[in-house]
C-alpha cells in the first residue's frame, strides 16, 4: 500500500519550536517522515511521496512605522536561515517542496507586549514587527488531496495539520476511497478533524 505525507510547514515549525525552543533544521523533517512511517496505521506502507508545504521568506522592503527605517528583509539573518532551510528540503529526496508566498499586511503588536503597554509603558520600535499573510499554501495542500485522491496514486494519506479548514478536502479524500490519517502533533484541534479522518498518526519530534 502507498502513502503520501502532507506537512502544513509552519504549523510544524511553530509547534517544534513551542516545544524544543529552537527551529527545525531538513533533518527534523526527515525524521518526522520517518516517524510517521513507523506507525502501527502506516505498517507495511510504501511512501509515494511527502510534501511541504511553506512560504519563503518575506524578501522586499518595508519602512518602519516608528523609526522611519527601511527595512531589506532579504539582508537580514532571518531571511538567509529560512531560505537555507527551504532550499536544502526542496533537494531530499522523495520530498516536494510546495511553496506560497508572503504577503505584506502592514504592521502588528505581538501580544507578549500587550501587558507592557496596559502598564503604562511607551510603545517603542521593538514592540512593532511586520506583519506578514500565508498566501496560496493551503489551497495548494486541498487540490493536492484532491488530485492524490482522485487519480488513487495512494491508498493513505497522513495530513500534519491543526487547521479545520481542511476537512472538505479529507471528506473528499475518504469518499474516493483513500484512508485519511491526522497528526496533530498533540495540538488542540476542534472535533470536526478527528470526526472525518480514519485515524491519529502519533508522532514523536
Amino acid at each position: 500500500m502507498k502513502v503520501a505525507i502532507l506537512i502544513d510547514g509552519s504549523f510544524f515549525s511553530k509547534k517544534f519550536y513551542h516545544r524544543n525552543k529552537k527551529h527545525p533544521n531538513p533533518n527534523d523533517v526527515k525524521k518526522l517522515i520517518d516517524t510517521a512511517l513507523a506507525d502501527p496505521t502506516l505498517k507495511d506502507s510504501i511512501l509515494f511521496r511527502a510534501y511541504y508545504y511553506d512560504c519563503y521568506p518575506y524578501n522586499e522592503s518595508a519602512k518602519h512605522p516608528i523609526t522611519k527605517q527601511k527595512i531589506d528583509y532579504s539582508d537580514t539573518n532571518v531571511f538567509k536561515a529560512r531560505q537555507n532551510y527551504l532550499r536544502k528540503i526542496a533537494l531530499m529526496p522523495n520530498i516536494a517542496l510546495r511553496s506560497g508566498r508572503l504577503s505584506f499586511s502592514g504592521w502588528k503588536i505581538p501580544p507578549r507586549h500587550f501587558n507592557k503597554l496596559v502598564r503604562g509603558c511607551c510603545l517603542s520600535s521593538d514592540m512593532v514587527e511586520v506583519n506578514l499573510d500565508q498566501k496560496q499554501v493551503d489551497m495548494k495542500i486541498g487540490l493536492d488531496i484532491a488530485w492524490i485522491s482522485s487519480k488513487r496514486i495512494v491508498d493513505k494519506l497522513v495530513l500534519f495539520t491543526g487547521d479545520s479548514d481542511f476537512v472538505p478536502a479529507m471528506k473528499f479524500a475518504r469518499r474516493e476511497g483513500v484512508m485519511v490519517y491526522l497528526a496533530h502533533l498533540g495540538h488542540g484541534v476542534k472535533a470536526v478533524l478527528k470526526e472525518h479522518c480514519d485515524g491519529i498518526v502519533e508522532v514523536d519530534y
